[in-house]
């Protein structure tokens, strides 16, 4: 890394008049981890503060955080974290930024459910943080910027747009977006308003490029719950939709389609029933008085044609519900009489999880559907009608492409120019991009690196990569976990035989083979179907290894196992 980019403060003098600085710190390279942080004047908001994933094992990497060094260094700035939706890109970084940091958090009322309920798993409590429940259409003096909500459809409700009124000009940030006239459950995006906000000015607006190399408009939530109808109306034995737990518009859809066809609803995942509960609570779901909901434990109680089952793992999540079927090692047992329904686009990263997923749920004998075969899966992101609909009604001075990878982005920006849009801006992570009266530039550059976490309880380091990962080498030290697998049979026909470099005593091989015998057990307790897929198998091998070394000597080694397939 070069020593520009570990800056963390900015050596250009303070401009004599006016100035607003736009700094992101995550999700313009990525899709996901997205953090932008807007001075005005001494003045300092952060908009969101998400996490991303790392895109292989990550060699025991859990989530990738936006590198905050800069806001650190500069706290007397910050007045505020502002947050547009409650999905972990907008809001997964924050418990760790919590634990360091004491400052009001505004949002939605359900965003800010669910950035409560992640708090708990990371030992705090609201009462710990200062949260300002927000509406849409509410205005807000913060610091030296005047901030308004505004009201836009996601594929999570109580997605708002935000608004920053400073001493130069209006800058929007339209967050995930789309244009969905016939949503559930709320209603459509407030397009008047972002017309209101084109004829009386906007300096720029930073937005979302998810979809903008995809042509036309994006489907409707409505479509969806059409598609589904299909499907209840053709099905005889049980219904079993996958879907993100935060997509709690079809949830809401799904529920009015058991009552209207006669189906008893039950509900899997502890993210599932999280997300259902909270946004029950806040009025977000809508229960019909003839719904039936059980606990997923009881639909073997109920008739085939009479289930349906809503579940996590559309993308294959080792430990999720719909995985854990097509694997054979859940309590429910997938019947031939099935239908399952895979209602969520595939994540990039995910594809060979999600196809080993499938392979294994046709293997069943049940009916598999996915997005390919029927409507039954709508995007949270506007595509690129939707896209020319918004920058011609906003009509922003400045066009800036964010939450995206560079080519989504020059996508954007190539888009803004075909429409006449007077100025598009491709800025990277850690630009400080300042606009003065008259004058807009890339002044200089702030570090924006990656914090790698290994667990929920350290928000990591501040360093690069390389450092963090030598420094967790040589802190937690290293075991080399190589097998031979037999796909045939599913039957390990070698090992585990485990390596150790910088964990044990080099005489301390005694314990290295209660850990093999300890490996050997836990992979004899998995199901025959698991034994036949190579990443449970590795999954297995490596969480065994992981808790021998836990339970004996409260340490975790980092554990790379290598399975080789006969």
């Amino acid at each position: 890394m070069a020593e520009q980019d570990k800056k963390t403060h900015i050596n250009t003098k303070t401009p004599t008049g006016d100035y607003v600085r736009v700094i992101p710190m995550g999700g313009l390279d990525e899709v996901g981890m997205n953090c932008c942080i807007v001075e005005s004047n001494g003045s300092m908001v952060m908009i969101d503060c998400g996490l991303t994933f790392p895109e292989s094992s990550g060699f025991g990497i859990d989530i990738i955080l936006p590198d905050l060094a800069y806001v650190l260094e500069n706290l007397d700035m910050l007045d505020a974290v502002i947050l547009t939706h409650g999905h972990e890109d907008h809001i997964g970084a924050l418990p760790f930024f919590l634990t360091e940091v004491d400052v009001p958090v505004y949002g939605g009322h359900l965003t800010l459910g669910m950035l409560g309920r992640k708090l708990g798993e990371h030992n705090l409590s609201r009462d710990d943080v200062t949260f300002y429940p927000v509406d849409a259409g509410d205005r807000l003096k913060i610091g030296e910027f005047v901030v308004e909500f505004i009201h836009t459809n996601h594929s999570v409700p109580n997605a708002m747009a935000i608004s920053l009124e400073t001493a130069l000009g209006r800058l929007i940030f339209t967050g995930d977006w789309k244009l969905d006239h016939t949503p559930i459950n709320e209603p459509p995006v407030d397009l008047q308003r972002f017309a209101q906000l084109g004829i009386d000015g906007t300096l720029a607006m930073m937005a979302d490029s998810t979809n903008s190399g995809t042509p036309g408009f994006s489907r409707s939530e409505r479509e969806v719950k059409e598609g589904f109808a299909t499907l209840f109306d053709t099905t005889e034995g049980r219904l079993i939709v996958a879907q993100f737990s935060s997509n709690l518009h079809r949830v809401q859809a799904l529920i009015e389609l058991a009552v209207e066809f006669g189906r008893t609803i039950a509900l899997q995942g502890r993210s599932m029933l999280t997300n259902f509960e909270l946004a029950r609570s806040l009025g977000f779901i809508t229960i019909p008085k003839e719904a039936k909901i059980i606990d997923a434990y009881d639909i073997d109680n109920h008739p085939d044609h009479e289930i349906l089952l809503i579940s996590t793992g559309s993308q294959g999540e080792p430990r999720a519900g719909m995985t854990r079927m097509a694997y054979g090692s859940h309590r429910v047992t997938l019947k031939p009489t099935d239908t399952i329904v895979i209602s969520a686009r595939m994540i990039p990263g995910n594809e060979l999880a999600i196809h080993n997923m499938l392979n294994n749920l046709t293997k069943s004998g049940a009916r598999v559907i996915t997005p390919r075969e029927a409507d039954i899966h709508a995007s949270g992101h506007a595509k690129r009608e939707e896209m020319k609909l918004l920058l011609n009604l906003v009509k922003p001075d400045h066009l800036i492409p964010v939450h995206g990878s560079y080519r989504m982005r020059k996508q954007h920006a190539e888009l803004g120019k075909m429409i006449g849009m007077p100025s598009t801006i491709l800025i990277e992570d850690g630009d400080v991009l300042e606009f003065t009266q008259g004058k807009v530039e890339v002044i200089e550059r702030v570090h924006a690196g990656r914090v790698f976490v290994d667990g929920r309880s350290s928000g990591g380091d501040i360093e690069n990569m390389q450092l963090r990962d030598r420094k967790k080498l040589a802190q937690s030290g290293i075991i080399i976990a190589y097998a031979i697998l037999d796909k045939n049979t599913g039957n390990l026909t070698s090992g585990p035989d485990l390596l150790q470099r910088g964990f044990l005593k080099n005489d301390d091989d005694g314990m290295l083979e209660q850990a093999a015998v300890y490996a050997a057990q836990a992979f004899g307790n998995l199901s025959n179907k698991e034994r036949q897929n190579v990443g449970a198998v590795s999954e297995e091998l490596r969480g065994s290894i992981r808790r021998f070394f836990r339970k004996k000597l409260d340490r975790k080694p980092v554990v790379i196992p290598i399975v080789h397939e006969m």
